[in-house]
């Protein structure tokens, strides 16, 4: 239930409140634990948001409370809990319960409904923006600011996923890919997969985020360069990174070129032409361009802001380079914590993994760290995507007709 009302947009934004709401879900899920399985909240992976709470609490209270977020969000208790910790805590903590009983199979089952429901948001996006082509971009910001709630409320209604939905899947590619690559044990159920993959990625096409399409296109490729020896991966990686980087900006231009001329009418043409643009003609005036140009402009400007006091920050949120404008607003001490956090789920899940899937997870949270280096991140979805989807897709092993993972 709590995932259905995440991810399975079209029937919980239907229900009636309080079903609608994400918070009666969170609130079942907390106080279930708590009454019956007190113990996960020691947890040690919680530990670390307790620190994030802790260290945020002590910044808050004596020299970020006068800090504004992105569109005149000012930081506040209730901003830590409900727009930083919550989403992280939510996932975390339901993925540690299952790892510590030990359900796998319980997990799996759950990651299988929720790629289900997602498999349905996809279609639904896909009819949506076929009517109403900009609404998950609108959705993203632009109808929040201008405070346009109907319309929010009839995009949710009808189906229409925004922006964090379709950046975590983006990001969830590489593990996804690797399934593509095994043997199944039910050819039937392998070309089903195949199907829901080519949606996903025709979904994230239509949503018109050029970043997230391009983000899928190159872990993607990266994926399918990976080898089941962790090492190997990461050294083929290195070695093909060197040879990119002594590759003319020129062919990576036209490649943009090229790909934008497939999406003519679409907000991807128009925004991976000038990715490509921003790339041939490194040059340019990045304050004044527009879209990939602008945003690379924010970065310098925002690391400018962080060198003034790197420890506890104190300058502005642009709104756009998500771990760049925490150093800015929070420096080190606000960006650590984060550091702590996702320095322990990777590698207390890579121990749980593997050989022959942990290449593809690593792709999948490189995709998810850099991401923020160039966008704005955050929300329920997903981190929910990040901190328990695509770790738990290597759990769909325990179901019967799905390929078993291989430690070689």
């Amino acid at each position: 239930m709590t995932m259905g009302n995440l991810y399975l947009l079209i029937f919980f934004n239907n229900l009636p409140f309080p079903f609608s709401s994400p918070a009666l879900y969170v609130i079942l899920w907390l106080a279930g634990l708590f009454f019956h399985y007190q113990k996960m909240f020691l947890s040690k992976g919680l530990l670390y948001i307790y620190l994030f709470i802790i260290i945020y609490l002590i910044g808050i209270s004596f020299f970020w409370q006068d800090r504004i977020v992105g569109t005149g969000i000012l930081i506040s208790y209730r901003w830590l809990f409900m727009r930083e910790v919550l989403p992280v805590f939510l996932a975390i903590l339901i993925y540690t319960y299952f790892i510590k009983i030990g359900d796998f199979v319980g997990i799996a089952w759950v990651v299988l409904c929720v790629l289900i429901f997602i498999t349905i948001t996809a279609i639904t996006s896909i009819i949506g923006l076929n009517i109403y082509p900009m609404a998950s971009r609108d959705l993203a910001g632009g109808l929040s600011v201008r405070g346009a709630t109907r319309l929010i409320e009839f995009y949710n209604k009808i189906g229409i996923a925004s922006f964090g939905f379709f950046s975590g899947l983006a990001f969830a590619f590489p593990v996804l890919l690797y399934y593509f690559r095994k043997n199944w044990r039910n050819r039937t159920l392998k070309y089903i997969f195949i199907g829901m993959l080519v949606l996903f990625l025709f979904s994230i096409i239509r949503s018109g985020f050029a970043a997230t399409f391009l983000f899928v296109a190159l872990f993607s490729a990266a994926a399918f360069v990976a080898r089941k020896n962790l090492k190997r991966s990461l050294v083929l990686v290195f070695i093909v990174g060197i040879i990119l980087s002594f590759t003319p900006a020129k062919y990576f231009a036209n490649i943009l070129y090229t790909a934008s001329s497939y999406f003519t009418d679409t907000p991807l043409e128009e925004r991976l032409y000038d990715a490509g643009a921003t790339i041939e003609h490194p040059d340019i005036d990045l304050e004044s361009s527009e879209h990939a140009g602008k945003r690379l402009g924010r970065i310098p400007f925002l690391l400018d802001s962080f060198a003034e006091n790197i420890i506890i920050g104190g300058g502005e949120d642009l709104g756009h380079n998500f771990w760049f404008d925490r150093l800015s607003m929070f420096g080190l001490l606000g960006l650590f914590p984060w550091f702590l956090l996702i320095r322990y789920q990777i590698i207390s899940n890579l121990k749980l993994f593997v050989d022959d899937f942990k290449s593809y997870y690593i792709l999948s949270m490189v995709a998810f760290i850099t991401y923020g280096l160039l966008k704005n991140m955050g929300g329920m979805e997903m981190m929910v995507f990040v901190f328990f989807l695509i770790p738990g897709i290597y759990y769909l092993k325990y179901l019967k007709y799905f390929p078993s993972l291989e430690n070689k």
